[in-house]
């Protein structure tokens, strides 16, 4: 797909792991050699732990660029660490939808009321699929392809 300008790949070996690489077309001329790699991500178990890292990096003066997101088929937390490599935290939701997709996320709201828009927004979209099933269909794929 496409985000922000740029075109994108999600590429994984797992089939329950919606991506486990991202390729991103160019960076900007002006980056340089230290933004390299896009960002590194690491997945939590529970929005509370979301919130958590939210409330560790959102007050400090050396950490920059704090965003909440809502992908769709995760929730994530984003920011530039003191070096400025962007980090990613995240969890899945229960569903699939073609990616990039990006609304904003509010973490002050319950987890009933984070999944019920996230499910209600997602109901137009004609990529959906419980995430059970996107990922049965990918384990087919990836033994189809001959990938162990």
């Amino acid at each position: 797909g496409s985000g922000r300008g740029f075109n994108v790949v999600f590429l994984t070996r797992d089939p329950n792991e919606h991506h486990q690489l991202v390729l991103s077309s160019g960076r900007p001329e002006t980056s340089g050699p230290t933004h390299a790699v896009q960002q590194m991500s690491f997945k939590v178990d529970s929005l509370d732990d979301l919130r958590a890292m939210h409330a560790i990096v959102a007050p400090r003066g050396d950490v920059s660029d704090v965003l909440t997101v809502d992908h769709g088929n995760a929730w994530a937390v984003y920011f530039r660490d003191p070096e400025e490599n962007r980090v990613e935290v995240y969890i899945d939701t229960p569903w699939h939808v073609s990616q990039p997709h990006r609304v904003d996320l509010d973490l002050s709201l319950s987890d009933e009321e984070i999944r019920r828009r996230t499910d209600e927004r997602l109901r137009s979209d004609p990529t959906r699929m419980p995430m059970d099933a996107w990922c049965d269909r990918q384990a087919k794929r990836l033994r189809d392809a001959g990938v162990r």
